[in-house]
C-alpha cells in the first residue's frame, strides 16, 4: 500500500528548540515602512509554509506516553497539560472546547473506548497541536491462556460430503479403519464343545472383507457412525472325533456385507478431547455358508452346531472391533486440531512466538460440532524488553459462540488471541527495529539517515458491528534529514481484514480502507516545509507502520494426519482458499469458512 492511499491527519507539535527560536524573533508588523497597512495576502502554498507552527507551544502531562489504563479505574480518563503563548486561541481536546487557566494549564476528562485511544489537542485552526495515545481496557497477564483461542466448526458436509476425496472426516475415519484390516484380527483358531461329538477344533485359514465404508453424521453430544463392511468371507476347517479317527468338515461362511452403527460421544475434560462409543447395532446382510462336498452322519450335526456358533462369534467380534476402532479414530482425528508450537515472524519483524494449547470446549448437535482450544502465545522477554513492565494483553472476551451450518468447515480465531500474539511480538521488542536499508534514501525533505523505531504500546485489535479495527499508539520514529535530527511520534487507526495464507496455515492482518495517522513532530530541520513534511510522513508511515504490521502472522489451526494412519503420514487437513471471512459472528471472533483439504 503506497503513501498515496492514505489520508494523513498530521497533528504537529512545536519543537522546544524551534519554539524558542521563534520566541526570540521579532513580532511581525502589520504596517509597511511607509505607514500604510499590509495588503491582504493570498494563502501560502504548503511548499512555502514551515512544517512546525512557531507561534505557540502545547504539551501533555497526562496520560503518559504508552500508558496502559485499566477499565477498572473508571469510565473516564483525565487529560492534563499546559499551553504557552496561546494568545487567546481556543483549546480543543478531540474537538471539544476546553478552558485553560491563566497559567496555561488545563485538565479535562474523556470517555475512552476499549482499545487504542488517541487524544488530539489543538490551539485554534493553525496553532500548536499535540497528540497522546493510550490503551484502555482489561489486561491479562502474559502467563495466561486465551480461552477458546481457536475453534473448529464441522458442519454436516464436513463430517461426510458423500465422496472419497480427502476433505471430510468420514474419509479419514474410513482410511484409518481400512488400515486396521479388522477381519485379519478374527481368531484363526479356537475350540468349542459341541453336543454328541464333543470338542470341535476350528481352524479359520482365511478371514477377509472388502474396504469398509464409513459415514459420520453429527448428533447431540457427538456423532453417529455407520460402517459397512462388504464381502465378508471366512474359510473354515472343523475337525472332530468320529469313532477311531478324526473327521473334517470344510467350507466357508459369507456375508454380502456387515452393516454396523453406533453413537460416538465426544467431550473435553481436563484439557483433553476424548471419544467414547455406545452400543453397536449390527446386521449381517446375506449371511450364508457353503460346504465342500456332501454331509452325512455326524458331519451334519457338527455343521448345524458350528454355523450358528461362528456367526455369533463373528457378530460379537465385529461389534467389539468397531466399538473400539471408530471412536478411537474419530477422537484421534479431532484431537489433532492444533496450532504450531512456535512461529517465527518474517522480516522486517524478528523474534519467535511460542504456542501451548489444551482443549477447553466441545459441543455437538444435529447440524454439526464445534471443538475449541485454549492457547497461550508467549515469548521470551529479555531485560529491557517492553513486555516485562507491561500489564499484559488487551482482553475483550471471545466466547466460542454459535456458527453457520454451511459450508463444510469454519476455523475461528478469537480477537483476544490476535491481541495476545501482538503483545508477544511487541513485548520482545520486535516493533523496535533499526532500518539501515533506509539510510541514504532520498526524500522530498532531504536524505534520510539511519531510521530507528520504537512502539510504546502494542497494536490492539477490536471488533465491533461486523468489522475489525487495529490501533497502534505512540510509535516513535527517530532519524535525520540531511544530517539534522528528525523525530516524530505517531498513532494509527485503521480498518482491518484477515486474509488466509494457505501454504503456511497462517492469517495475515491487512490494513484496508483509509488508515489515519495522527503525528506529532518532536524535532525537524528548519528548512522543512509542510508539503515536504506531509510527503515524508506518508513515506515513513507506509514503510514503517504498515510493513511492520503486515509481517505479523496468526496461526490458523489445522489437523495433521501423520499420527492417524500411515497412508497419511505427509498429509494435513487445512483450510483452503478461497475462504469467506466473517467478523463478529460469533462476537469477538474472526471466522474463516470454507473447506479443508490436504494438498
Amino acid at each position: 500500500m503506497t503513501s498515496g492511499a492514505f489520508r494523513l491527519v498530521c497533528i504537529l507539535m512545536t519543537l522546544a528548540a524551534a519554539s524558542c527560536a521563534a520566541g526570540d524573533a521579532e513580532e511581525p508588523s502589520d504596517q509597511m515602512e511607509d505607514g500604510t497597512s499590509t495588503p491582504e495576502s493570498e494563502p501560502v502554498p504548503d511548499d512555502e509554509q514551515p512544517a512546525i507552527p512557531l507561534d505557540s507551544a502545547l504539551e501533555f502531562s497526562s496520560p503518559q506516553r504508552g500508558a496502559f489504563i485499566r477499565a477498572s479505574t473508571g469510565p473516564t480518563v483525565e487529560v492534563a497539560g499546559k499551553v504557552s503563548d496561546a494568545v487567546g486561541r481556543p483549546l480543543t481536546i478531540n474537538g471539544t472546547p476546553v478552558t485553560y487557566a491563566a497559567d496555561g494549564t488545563f485538565r479535562t476528562l474523556v470517555m475512552p473506548k476499549i482499545g487504542t485511544n488517541v487524544i488530539i489537542a489543538k490551539l485554534g485552526d493553525d496553532g500548536a497541536s499535540a497528540q497522546r495515545s493510550f490503551v484502555y481496557g482489561r489486561f491479562v497477564a502474559a502467563t495466561e491462556s486465551v480461552p477458546s483461542a481457536v475453534a473448529l466448526r464441522v458442519n454436516a458436509s464436513g463430517f461426510d460430503d458423500g465422496n472419497a476425496d480427502l476433505d471430510d472426516l468420514s474419509t479419514v475415519a474410513e482410511e484409518a479403519l481400512a488400515a486396521r484390516n479388522v477381519m485379519t484380527l478374527f481368531p484363526s483358531s479356537f475350540n468349542v464343545s459341541a453336543p454328541v461329538v464333543g470338542t470341535l477344533r476350528v481352524s479359520l485359514p482365511t478371514r477377509s472383507a472388502g474396504r469398509p465404508n464409513v459415514r459420520l453424521a453429527p448428533r447431540t453430544g457427538g456423532v453417529t457412525g455407520a460402517v459397512s463392511l462388504p464381502s465378508v468371507y471366512v474359510k473354515f476347517d472343523v475337525a472332530f472325533n468320529c469313532l477311531f479317527t478324526t473327521c473334517h468338515v470344510t467350507g466357508n461362511v459369507t456375508s454380502t456385507r456387515a452393516d454396523l452403527s453406533l453413537p460416538v460421544s465426544i467431550a473435553v475434560a481436563n484439557g483433553t478431547l476424548s471419544a467414547a462409543g455406545g452400543s453397536v447395532g449390527l446386521t449381517l446382510v446375506g449371511f450364508d455358508y457353503d460346504i465342500d462336498g456332501s454331509l452325512g452322519g455326524l458331519a451334519e450335526t457338527v455343521i448345524n452346531f458350528f454355523i450358528p456358533d461362528v456367526r455369533q462369534r463373528l457378530e460379537s467380534f465385529l461389534r467389539a472391533q468397531i466399538a473400539k476402532a471408530l471412536p478411537a479414530d474419530v477422537g484421534v482425528t479431532l484431537s489433532q486440531l492444533s496450532v504450531p508450537t512456535s512461529l517465527t515472524m518474517p522480516a522486517p519483524l524478528s523474534g519467535r512466538v511460542n504456542f501451548a494449547q489444551r482443549f477447553d470446549a466441545a459441543s455437538f448437535s444435529s447440524t454439526g460440532g464445534t471443538i475449541a482450544a485454549a492457547v497461550r502465545a508467549s515469548a521470551t522477554f529479555a531485560s529491557g524488553d517492553p513486555g516485562l513492565a507491561a500489564p499484559g494483553w488487551l482482553a475483550v472476551d471471545s466466547p466460542v459462540g454459535t456458527y453457520r451450518t454451511t459450508p463444510a468447515f469454519g476455523v475461528s480465531i478469537a480477537n483476544d488471541f490476535m491481541n495476545q500474539i501482538l503483545f508477544a511480538v511487541w513485548g520482545q521488542g520486535s516493533f523496535d527495529v533499526d532500518l539501515p536499508a533506509l539510510d541514504g534514501t532520498s526524500t522530498p525533505g532531504g536524505t534520510l539517515g539511519p531510521v530507528e523505531t520504537k512502539a510504546l504500546t502494542p497494536p490492539v485489535v477490536v471488533g465491533a458491528q461486523g468489522a475489525l479495527t487495529i490501533g497502534v499508539g505512540d510509535f516513535m520514529v527517530t532519524t535525520t534529514l540531511d544530517g539534522e535530527p528528525f523525530e516524530l511520534v505517531a498513532s494509527l487507526t485503521s480498518s482491518l481484514e484477515v486474509s488466509l495464507l494457505t501454504a503456511s496455515s497462517t492469517a495475515r492482518l491487512e490494513l484496508v480502507g483509509t488508515p489515519t495517522f495522527v503525528v506529532e513532530v518532536l524535532k525537524a530541520p528548519a528548512h522543512l516545509n509542510k508539503g515536504q513534511l506531509n510527503d515524508l510522513l506518508g513515506a515513513l508511515g507506509s514503510v514503517l507502520v504498515i510493513k511492520l504490521l503486515d509481517a505479523v502472522r496468526v496461526p490458523v489451526p489445522r489437523i495433521p494426519l501423520a499420527g492417524i494412519v500411515p497412508a497419511y503420514a505427509t498429509k494435513t487437513l487445512k483450510l483452503s482458499s478461497p475462504a469467506e471471512v466473517v467478523i463478529g459472528g460469533p462476537s469477538g471472533r474472526t471466522t474463516l469458512y470454507g473447506r479443508l483439504s490436504s494438498p
